[in-house]
This record gives structure tokens, sequence and C-alpha cells, in this order.
């Protein structure tokens, strides 16, 4: 399955990030946790009602643990198994094209009407649509196995935590465990390099 297969897959189940560490030193190098989108979510994992998802990559193996009302769910790779590293984003380009439209009909009804509210009313919807697209951008991040087995989220900018996914923190993420797997199946002690930054 594709990257962009893997996505349309996994879209009902975006999550938008509660937490993001990258840490090139471990011992857990990779700790990123995220919640279902919605006021009532946030509240219930403000209150200690968990109703997370989590990936941590450590330097023998990476975990994902999912918690919900039911229960909690793990599951665990050793890194040693790790067959590839996928990371993309995914950007929802059809409310541009709401937008535009929005925009385009807003201006050819206020100058049909010699009136600007058509104008104004079509500006306002447009930009509601460009939040739209700005809000619902989402990064991929899915580690494969050998075997078929797949850990992997897909999550979104949180306006209430405030935490986004850059391109930037992908290009550590795939830096990071390809080092830590080519050390877990070389058996080799090589120190991560971190990034360097502009």
């Amino acid at each position: 399955m594709g990257l962009h297969s893997l996505a349309l897959s996994m879209a009902s189940n975006a999550l938008v990030i509660s937490s993001m560490e990258i840490n090139e030193n471990g011992p857990i190098y990779i700790n990123i946790k995220g919640r279902k989108p919605g006021l009532l979510n946030w509240f219930l994992t403000l209150i200690g009602i968990n109703t997370t998802v989590f990936i941590e990559v450590h330097e023998k193996f990476v975990r994902m643990s999912s918690a919900s009302f039911s229960g909690r769910i793990n599951q665990t790779i050793p890194l040693s198994a790790i067959s590839n590293v996928l990371t993309g984003l995914m950007k929802p380009v059809l409310w541009l094209i709401f937008a535009l439209v929005a925009l385009v009909a807003g201006i050819i009804v206020a100058v049909e009407a010699s009136h600007a509210w058509p104008f104004i009313i079509g500006l306002i919807v447009a930009l509601c649509f460009v939040i739209a697209y700005i809000l619902g951008k989402s990064t991929i991040l899915c580690l494969r196995a050998h075997s078929g087995d797949t850990i992997g989220m897909l999550v979104k900018r949180s306006l209430i935590e405030g935490i986004a996914f850059s391109d930037e923190d992908a290009d550590r993420i795939v830096t990071i465990v390809s080092e830590l797997i080519e050390r877990a199946q070389t058996g080799g002690a090589r120190q991560i390099s971190p990034e360097p930054r502009a």
C-alpha cells in the first residue's frame, strides 16, 4: 500500500498532536502523543481520562499505544525488523478550490448587482475555506516491518495545544529512525548526529 492510500485509510482516525519530543540523545528518541480532535476529547484528556495514542521510538524498538474508554492496546516492533519509514504531508486542496469559487462568485454577483455585499460575503466564505485548508493539513508517520505490520499515525495541527508537525520534524524523525535501524541491524553503536540547523 502506497503512502497516499495508507493516509486515506487512516483519514477517519486523524489525530491532533498533544505533545511531541524529538531527542537525538535518547533514551526515548521520539515521543509523539495524539488525541482525537474536539473540545470534548481535549477535556477528557485534561481530567485524566486517557483517550490518547502515542508512538515511542527507543534504541531497540518502536512502540505504539492506543487508549480508549474500553481499554488500551500496545504494539511493539523491534527496530531490526523495520523495513522502511514513511512520512508525508497531505493537503486538502479541495478547500482552496472552494475558496476560489466562492471569491469569484462573490465578485461576479457584486459586479452584476452593483453592490459590495455579495463580494464581502464571498470573501468571508473564501476565508473560511482557507482556514479549513490550513487546519486540515495533516502529516503521516508510518514505520513498516518486513512482516507487513505497521505502526503509524496521521496527525494534524492542534489549535488548543498549539503544536504542529513541520517538514523539518519529519526530516529529523526519518534521520533518527534510519540511523537507529541501521544500528540495530548491524549491531553498531554509532551515536546519532543531530540534524544541522539553518
